[in-house]
């Protein structure tokens, strides 16, 4: 197992297609396999910028898919025979597309082929059903769930095989950004290009307006307090959560640890400043603050639509 995934990795990272990289690693493992091992196989090379999946099997149980919510389903094309077990082998490759938000699950046939006192096995329908059943379960979640199913499945029947489980949900591109001189008259194409994204996000509308105050407020402050000579803004959406992430330079402030002004004071008797930040975190579920390379303050936003 250890050979053939240094093999499998050695040939994945010189840049092959995924049915390439199957038919060299199998020469490879041929060769003094004199005690007549093999492996079944299962790989997948995302593309991360594009979700570009380029994928082949050598005899490994199909993986599940489920695409743009539209459920799991088995993704059984078969590229060809166990690795070392013939020379003569060339796989074929298959190629699909990942959407943000869609789903992978790989599995052992620890988890197929798992048996109950009545000799039943767990089957590839029980499994479909189940991931159907928790299709808004995150990864780690997903898992906990199959192993805790396969386990009541089995009752008192002991395991009969390794389970190994590989879950990913594809989260999409990184989100586009703008970059600009942190200057007052820049403002307004930042202000245009959240509203260009909340369009692209599907974002309802009635969250423009609230979120332009905030977006303005902490603007603001970078370049009058902080003194940043450089701003960039990004946005994204995740699970029906908007994420707005301001960058900057200048000097670092955290702004989460701003003592929030008592505003049951009159505004003569209150300490200046502070009133604009309370409107920021009233408006949004949650404000994390970073500091990255030392020298930018990372403001991270997120607000539920």
């Amino acid at each position: 197992m250890v050979i053939s995934k240094t093999v499998i990795k050695n040939n994945a990272m010189e840049g092959p297609s995924a049915a390439d990289t199957l038919t060299k690693a199998n020469k490879e493992l041929l060769e003094g396999n004199r005690e007549g091992m093999f492996v079944t196989v299962w790989l997948g090379i995302l593309g991360i910028s594009t979700g570009k999946l380029d994928y082949a099997s050598a005899g490994h149980n199909p993986p599940l898919i489920e695409t743009e919510g539209n459920g799991f389903q088995y993704l059984k094309k078969n590229s060809g025979f166990i690795l070392a077990g013939m020379e003569t082998t060339k796989y074929k490759g298959f190629e699909t597309t990942l959407h943000k938000g869609d789903k992978i699950l790989l599995y052992t046939d620890g988890v197929t082929e798992a048996m109950n006192e009545e000799k039943k096995q767990y089957g590839e329908e029980r499994l479909k059903n189940l991931l159907d059943e928790g299709k808004t379960a995150d990864p780690m979640e997903a898992i906990q769930i199959l192993l805790d199913s396969v386990t009541d499945f089995r009752q008192n029947e002991p395991q009969s095989d390794d389970i190994t489980l590989l879950a990913l949900r594809y989260n999409g591109v990184s989100a586009p950004s703008l970059l600009l001189p942190a200057t007052k008259e820049n403002f307004d194409q930042f202000a245009e290009y959240m509203e260009k994204r909340f369009a692209e996000e599907k974002v309802p509308s009635s969250l423009n307006m609230k979120m332009q105050i905030v977006l303005d407020e902490l603007y603001s402050n970078a370049v009058t307090h902080s003194q940043a000579k450089t701003f960039e803004l990004s946005v994204r959406t995740e699970d029906k959560n908007l994420i707005l992430q301001l960058k900057f330079d200048g000097s670092l402030f955290d702004v989460t640890k701003k003592a929030d002004p008592d505003i049951t004071k009159k505004a003569e008797e209150r300490e200046a400043g502070g009133l604009g930040l309370l409107i920021v975190k009233k408006s949004v579920d949650r404000m994390e603050y970073a500091v990255e390379e030392d020298r930018f303050n990372v403001i991270t936003l997120t607000k539920s639509f």
